[in-house]
């Protein structure tokens, strides 16, 4: 029998992979086929995900086929609508109606409790049973507590969601008031210690940072005219120039006024 044939003589499974980041599907490859992406990424990246799928196909004697679908740089509380690779993984489903449908854990696929309702009513439809491949997984429940536990599970795993957050925001304030720097670029004026793990001012350029503002506040200055002012008056010796958007960030910058920005998320609409 060719390998069409082979093909066909298994059970088909619909597979469905998420990542968080674009950069664990690999260097600039976001775009290929998943099947011959590779990654050295470890915890929920492409590779574990899909090796995971396909040792449970072989456990079950069925095939993943078409390529597992694929959505990468987007959280999984981004609704459906947001997520193309999850919107043609159902579509496949209620199209083709294979025997199994794979995903490595609950909240690759959701983690809003309207969407998994959603989900769980195509998978009915379809008569469709899905598997988490990942071992560590609970099952999914069937028949009525199909329909009732995995909106509950999927509530509870909000909830903690939402206590962890407020966990890490409450330990990262304590760190600010301990002096430690939260923010990966340090801003001119300070120094990081690794040791101590603090930040300190450094008193030449904490002088020219009050001066910038006094020329700004005061004397109404724009970030040009002080960029030049700055270029003639004080070079920071060596080669260093300024411009209109180094002068722009210190004015705009909030950790000039004791504010430390962390977590900024930006929510497509």
């Amino acid at each position: 029998m060719n390998d069409e044939g082979n093909r066909f003589s298994k059970s088909q499974v619909a597979g469905y992979i998420r990542v968080g980041s674009a950069k664990q599907l690999g260097n600039d490859r976001s775009s290929c086929s998943p099947v011959y992406i590779k990654c050295n990424h470890e915890g929920s990246s492409f590779d574990v995900q899909w090796n995971d799928a396909l040792m449970k196909a072989k456990d079950l004697n069925v095939e993943i086929y078409p390529e597992p679908f694929v959505d990468s740089g987007i959280s999984g509380i981004a609704p459906i609508s947001e997520r193309t690779g999850l919107i043609n993984f159902l579509d496949y489903i209620r199209n083709h109606k294979p025997e199994y449908a794979f995903v490595w854990r609950r909240d690759r696929l959701t983690r809003s409790i309207q969407d998994c309702c959603r989900i769980l009513r195509v998978l009915d439809q379809a008569g469709t049973k899905l598997i988490f491949t990942d071992s560590g997984e609970p099952p999914l429940g069937v028949g009525f507590f199909l329909n009732i536990a995995e909106p509950i599970i999927t509530a509870i795993m909000l909830e903690e969601i939402k206590h962890l957050r407020q966990r890490s925001l409450a330990t990262r304030r304590s760190q600010v008031k301990d002096g430690k720097l939260l923010i990966t670029a340090v801003p001119y004026g300070y120094r990081y210690s690794a040791d101590k793990r603090t930040y300190g001012a450094v008193p030449e350029e904490v002088e020219i940072v009050q001066m910038i503002y006094e020329m700004c506040i005061s004397k109404k200055y724009g970030p040009y005219k002080i960029s030049r002012y700055l270029n003639q008056n004080h070079n920071c010796g060596g080669t260093y120039k300024w411009t209109a958007g180094h002068i722009k960030s210190i004015l705009t910058n909030p950790f000039y006024t004791g504010v430390q920005r962390v977590q900024l998320h930006r929510r497509r609409r």
